[in-house]
């Protein structure tokens, strides 16, 4: 009986034994499987996180893309800014240019209006000590040709034309001037051909007036002047004008006596 009792003993101890032993095992099961959870969990957290972590980033994205919008939109204002300022510097720089325009034409009529006194300044000291004498060229009697035909003198009828070579133009010569004097001032200004000879008081000739001489129209022919309408007996170099005279040289067929007034 103790024998069996011992058995049973044993039996139950080792029943015991075995319980706490799988006791134990499952107790560590469960501790592996809550630490393999605790893994799964923590791996899936993991995703999560960075899912999390992902949508925080798109989070940083879309902040980043307002960012940028925010740059661009900044950028624009500032563009906006640069134009504006630049339109302002091209408007100060026209006004500017506008300025200096007028001020360039301010300067230019200041000196325009300066330069005109100025001539006229000179105009007036041109005018001191001058007078203003109208002459006329007349070699009608030749206009026919007739005289010139007669002395074999066709070739100068290209200088007579109508015969009217000046009519009552003016010229402005020293007070004092002599007929001469007044001529070749004349003839100068309008580019009129003259030959004279003997320019001294009193001995001045004239030979030939726009390429026509004395003798082309015959022996008695030639330039003969007058004054006023009073035919002059005197040389041109001694007959002396005032301002407002009128002179009218004459080409005659027969020694003056054909000129207007003395006929």
């Amino acid at each position: 009986m103790n024998r069996f009792k011992q058995k049973k003993i044993v039996g139950i101890v080792a029943i015991l034994a075995l319980v706490i032993a799988l006791i134990v095992c499952i107790s560590n099961l469960d501790f592996g499987r809550k630490d393999y959870t605790g893994n799964i969990s923590d791996a899936f957290n993991g995703v999560t996180s960075d899912k999390n972590t992902g949508n925080d980033s798109g989070t940083d994205i879309s902040d980043s893309a307002d960012n940028e919008n925010d740059l661009l939109e900044n950028e624009d204002s500032g563009k906006g800014d640069k134009d504006s300022k630049d339109s302002n510097s091209a408007d100060s720089d026209d006004s500017d240019d506008s300025d200096s325009g007028k001020g360039d034409n301010g300067d230019n009529n200041k000196k325009k209006n300066n330069d005109d006194k100025d001539d006229n300044k000179d105009d007036d000291s041109d005018d001191e000590g001058k007078i203003t004498v109208y002459v006329s060229i007349d070699a009608t009697r030749l206009a026919d040709g007739e005289a010139l035909r007669a002395n074999n003198n066709e070739n100068k009828q290209q200088y007579v034309g109508d015969g009217h070579i000046a009519d009552n133009l003016p010229v402005k010569v020293d007070e004092g001037a002599s007929v001469y004097d007044a001529l070749v001032a004349f003839c100068s200004k309008y580019s009129i051909h003259l030959d004279a000879s003997g320019t001294s008081l009193g001995t001045a000739y004239i030979r030939g007036i726009n390429h026509l001489y004395e003798f082309d129209g015959g022996t008695t022919s030639g330039w003969v002047y007058l004054v006023n309408d009073v035919y002059a007996v005197r040389g041109a170099s001694s007959v002396f004008l005032n301002d407002g005279d009128k002179v009218l040289w004459f080409y005659t067929l027969t020694l003056g006596n054909d000129a207007p007034g003395n006929e």
